[in-house]
């Protein structure tokens, strides 16, 4: 495989593990989560965190998002 053709499916692999993230965030968890958990193998601490957020209920789970996002910062 070209190195070219790694980076692309590494961008791909990332990008679908945050648009999956973002799904949870806003409510679409079963389409966020199967999402997630594809692509787990590119960030597992990201994609862990991502599906244990999306086990709380919708009215705590954006603080707990943007307290997550603090935490990074």
């Amino acid at each position: 495989m070209s190195k070219l053709e790694s980076v692309r499916k590494s961008r791909l692999a990332e990008t679908q593990l945050m648009l999956g993230i973002l799904l949870i965030e806003t409510g679409q968890t079963q389409e966020g989560r199967q999402m997630v958990w594809e692509q787990k193998s590119f960030s597992p601490l990201r994609a862990w965190t991502g599906l244990a957020l999306s086990i709380l209920p919708i009215e705590i789970r954006d603080q707990a998002f943007k307290f997550t996002r603090r935490l990074r910062s």
